[in-house]
């Protein structure tokens, strides 16, 4: 029963991370739920994740190998994976209380960003250094947030990615996708290098098992979907994924 609710559940957060991000919100309270103490959770859920990302990334190849994408790609992916190192590290020195509070502001201002992540586009195209500034600041962040809780990052993801400007909607999220598993691996190496003891290496193969078939998948169905219903399918599960996470905000 216990190795079953694993594996749906790491179904579900594949297909929820391929489509709109945000499917650590799935996996990790099951783990916990099994009886697994929270930062052991986290360790256990991020050494897995990254090959379910992997799935749903290569689901986006062709559109990763654009080369209007791909000329593009360093600028987010190199911040992104300092931040994931400092956020793997962070985590192995302090309780993940400390972030998680944060969380839901953090998911709300991501949502605010993709909704009018094209009017912002139009007002600031004329200052690029800035918006680059902006965005290499902000995939730093994120990083450090995702190699040190994760909860909510693909949606996170997905704003910066789209107000840099790479085509549509549908290019942006294999994009996501892409910098996601970055992230994830970065970190996930992080901890098989310092913290393997915290590893629940019993539930890893199940955990992976999930991740691909959901994250496969969940790559499919995000390119059959209209551009504009997924902006709205992402927009309305970033903020479920903040009630859910209890924010009370002012």
């Amino acid at each position: 029963m216990v190795e079953l609710i694993i594996f749906v559940s790491a179904v579900l957060a594949g297909l929820v991370n391929a489509v709109a991000g945000s499917g650590t919100l799935v996996a990790f309270p099951a783990l916990v739920y099994i009886g697994i103490e929270p930062v052991s959770a986290t360790i256990t859920n991020i050494v897995s994740l990254w090959v379910g990302l992997l799935a749903s990334t290569f689901s986006f190849k062709e559109k990763l190998l654009d080369e209007e994408v791909k000329k593009h790609i360093p600028v987010l992916l190199i911040p992104a994976i300092l931040g994931a190192s400092i956020g793997a590290f962070l985590l192995n020195i302090t309780p993940s209380k400390i972030f998680q509070d944060v969380v839901p502001y953090l998911i709300l201002a991501s949502v605010f960003l993709l909704a009018f992540g094209d009017r912002i586009k139009l007002e600031i195209k004329t200052i690029s250094k800035v918006r680059l500034i902006i965005v290499v600041l902000l995939q730093l962040i994120i990083g450090i947030y995702g190699g040190y809780f994760g909860a909510g990052i693909g949606i996170m993801l997905l704003a910066v990615v789209n107000i840099y400007g790479i085509g549509d909607l549908y290019y942006v999220n294999g994009v996501k996708n892409f910098l996601g598993l970055s992230i994830n691996f970065v970190a996930a190496l992080s901890f098989l290098l310092v913290s393997e003891d915290r590893i629940v290496w019993n539930i890893v193969p199940i955990l992976i098992s999930g991740y691909i078939v959901g994250g496969y998948t969940g790559g499919i169905v995000a390119q059959k979907v209209s551009s504009g219903k997924l902006k709205i399918i992402i927009i309305i599960w970033g903020l479920t994924v903040t009630k859910i996470l209890g924010s009370e905000l002012p």
